[in-house]
């Protein structure tokens, strides 16, 4: 950057919002304004006409949305920071555009305070989250190891009691209402040991009833647990 200031162009299809951040921007001695797109092709073209280092992108553009002029620029090799400004806290769509090159990530409702800081930390290399969007990505994580450990709780009894994969495929068949002689047809195996695999069911959950055993299967868990999930016989 030359003499350090930071070349930004505002790409957002409302004037309301862009004249306020522009107003904001232009108090800080670092930075400069240099354009403004009020459409995602406009963005476009005006990164390759104005050389910006930052690009402050709405995600949600009219006629090309902020994630394909993002995308654009990196299969062009335009070399500019994208910093996106979206409606949108789902992790997985926060990192598919932190790995397509974005340099961070807002949500719409930052303050102009926050706008300042990520447009800062990233013209110098940092990388800005929103901490809306950490929060949820923390929680998320928190949620897929609270189901992990869950599951592999579930997986453990199940060996525990010894349910192997064909009894655990059965019950899920039980599970759904088939009969044995349905279930049979459908794994491709006699009844006779269907029904064996049934009784081997009730034995280890000592469950007498068919009805029981559907109960004891959902109340655990179980029914999350593929078949596949677990060790062949």
């Amino acid at each position: 950057m030359e003499n350090d200031e930071i070349r930004i162009l505002l790409a957002d299809d409302h004037p309301g919002f862009r004249a306020g951040v522009r107003t904001e921007l232009e108090k800080e001695n670092d930075m400069v304004v240099v354009g403004e797109a009020a459409t995602g092709k406009q963005a476009l073209k005006l990164v390759i006409e104005l050389r910006p280092d930052v690009l402050l992108l709405d995600m949600e553009m009219p006629d090309m949305s902020g994630v394909e002029v993002a995308q654009r620029l990196v299969r062009e090799k335009i070399d500019v920071l994208v910093l996106p400004l979206s409606g949108f806290r789902e992790p997985e769509y926060v990192f598919a555009l932190l790995e397509s090159g974005a340099a961070g990530y807002m949500t719409k409702d930052e303050s102009l305070g926050n706008i300042i800081k990520a447009i800062r930390t990233v013209a110098h290399g940092g990388v800005y989250v929103s901490s809306r969007v950490a929060v949820e990505i923390v929680d998320e994580k928190r949620q897929q190891k609270k189901e992990s450990t869950r599951e592999e709780r579930i997986k453990n009894e199940l060996q525990e009691i010894g349910i192997s994969r064909s009894l655990l495929e059965v019950l899920h068949l039980v599970a759904k209402g088939f009969s044995n002689k349905e279930i049979a047809t459908k794994l491709d195996r006699s009844e006779h040991t269907i029904r064996n695999h049934v009784d081997k069911l009730r034995t280890v959950t000592g469950e007498k009833w068919r009805p029981a055993l559907v109960a004891w299967a959902w109340r655990r868990g179980i029914m999350d647990v593929h078949p596949a999930e677990l060790e062949p016989d």
